[in-house]
């Protein structure tokens, strides 16, 4: 499980001494803890990682904002935070990949497909590896005449 990694990740980190990933495991395991309390059960290693994908967005956000406002030190703990988030997620598809399996749905479609439904489709085959502003751009391009 992959909540489990993360603990496990953490304990290694923790004895290693590696302070700036320790923080950012803490967040982490914070993070899939609150969920499972919300749940009121485990969570299953796709719902892991919707919170793991949550949690990078905010600290890409972040980082953002900490490099505009000049916060060098606080910027790298986030960056560390992202490295160490995107240690745990699987791997991206490609954006060619990503234009196989719409051009796939839109085959299965029919004549007339509506975004939504394709959306829906493309994201559920994509299975948290495709990023959905990337998969809404390629829809809207294949969509447009």
């Amino acid at each position: 499980m992959l909540a489990e990694d993360v603990k496990n990740a953490l304990t290694k980190a923790m004895v290693a001494k590696e302070s700036e990933r320790v923080l950012a495991l803490r967040m982490i395991v914070a993070s899939l803890h609150n969920e499972k309390i919300a749940k009121r059960r485990d969570l299953s290693d796709d719902e892991a990682i919707e919170v793991l994908k949550r949690e990078l967005k905010k600290c890409e956000e972040a980082l953002g904002i900490y490099k505009n406002a000049g916060r060098s030190d606080k910027a790298k703990e986030e960056e560390m935070g992202i490295e160490v988030i995107k240690s745990f997620l699987p791997e991206a598809l490609s954006e060619e990949e990503l234009k196989t399996i719409v051009d796939r749905v839109f085959k299965d479609a029919g004549e007339s497909p509506r975004f939504g439904d394709v959306m829906k489709l493309v994201m559920a085959e994509a299975k948290g590896r495709g990023d959905g502003a990337k998969i809404s751009s390629i829809i809207k391009e294949r969509l447009s005449p």
